[in-house]
């Protein structure tokens, strides 16, 4: 229900103060104050674990190697897709510069704008299925990546030479600032949006707008896995259909049987392999994602701060996210989450969960 007002003022006491609609020919004849309201906001303090339908909220769990996999190119070590240069000519697919395995990789260092690599199943007349494959992974070497312009590398699914879906930039699944060592990336089949449900072939394009060099990688071990086959345990924190809730902390804590902290350790045990992921999702695409392989690497995620309680022979350690109020509100409508993803072996953790505190939205 609106109430109706009426503003009078000034020295004669006959100036009225009025309301135009941004679209209204009287707002762009008349100079004033421009301003904006929304309705009212009612906030109940909510807070809950990240959750996996296995383990619950206990992430000290051991997250294995798929066993079933379709090699898709891994350097011409071993028999797989066809690969050759759509656009450009400048990818290698036997470069021995570097390898993650084998003797060989993939050589996208001297790429530029639009070159485009493609990689079609071998097997003509029978097309693979996308609901058959948890995800796309494989493995990349970031020899420079430039932080000026738009520069990345997309990923697409293809079906008799036509694009399926959308493109999935490389840049949201790996950490463009770690350098000169090999990284996972774990792309789900389900980011790519595919309308079709099969396809036959996957292109990645070199992306370079702006000033400065494309960015210098190898890729390698690149490979579907199969359904149910993942190699990451998910933990998930969602807003569901209809709610609105406001983030305001993240917070991790683990038992372990350390009881002296090491930057380069992850909550008490050894540097981590693959990394462990913080991203946040909507209608089951990521938005934005970080990456941790030990303390310094989560100590450098935005607004955090470490605190850690010493027993006789154990630690705890607390790592908290800060997000300033009303800056990330997750909107069910929206299907918007948080994930956390192992993707290591962290059973030797005695305990390790992960919450969220913040403010679930009634509007008034």
């Amino acid at each position: 229900m609106s109430v109706k007002t009426k503003i009078i003022g000034g020295d004669s006491g006959k100036l009225e103060a009025h309301v135009y609609k941004a679209d209204s020919p009287f707002h762009k004849l008349h100079p004033g104050l421009v301003t904006y309201n929304h309705p009212v906001d009612r906030k109940t303090i909510t807070t809950g674990f990240f959750t996996n339908d296995t383990y619950g909220a206990d992430q000290n769990q051991a997250a294995t190697t798929p066993e079933t996999v379709t090699v898709v190119h891994n350097g011409g070590d071993t028999v797989a897709f066809t690969a050759t240069n759509v656009s450009g000519n400048r990818y290698v697919f036997d470069s021995t510069d570097f390898a993650n395995s084998g003797t060989a990789s993939i050589d996208a260092s001297g790429t530029r704008n639009g070159d485009i690599a493609s990689f079609v199943w071998p097997v003509g007349g029978s097309d693979l299925l996308v609901s058959s494959y948890d995800s796309l992974d494989g493995y990349i070497y970031i020899t420079s990546w430039p932080a000026n312009g738009n520069k990345d590398f997309l990923i697409q699914l293809y079906l008799d030479s036509a694009p399926i879906g959308v493109a999935i930039p490389l840049s949201t699944y790996v950490d463009t600032n770690n350098h000169d060592v090999w990284q996972l990336f774990s792309t789900p089949m389900t980011a790519f949006q595919s309308a079709s449900p099969s396809f036959d072939e996957i292109r990645i394009q070199t992306v370079d707008a702006g000033q400065g060099n494309a960015p210098s990688i190898y890729l390698d071990d690149l490979q579907l896995v199969s359904a149910g086959q993942s190699r990451s345990i998910f933990y998930n924190y969602c807003a569901q259909p209809g709610e609105l809730i406001e983030v305001r902390k993240i917070k991790w804590i683990a038992a372990v049987t350390k009881l002296k902290v090491e930057y380069d350790e992850f909550f008490g045990i050894s540097q981590l392999t693959n990394g462990y992921t913080l991203s946040f999702k909507r209608n089951g695409s990521t938005l934005s994602q970080y990456f941790s392989k030990d303390f310094y690497d989560m100590l450098q995620f935005p607004n955090v701060h470490l605190d850690t309680w010493e027993g006789s022979t154990e630690t705890i350690y607390q790592l908290t996210m800060e997000i300033p109020e009303e800056h990330y509100i997750l909107n069910g409508t929206l299907e918007e989450c948080i994930e956390l993803s192992v993707r290591d072996d962290l059973s030797s953790l005695i305990r390790f969960r992960a919450s969220v505190q913040g403010a679930l939205i009634t509007k008034w």
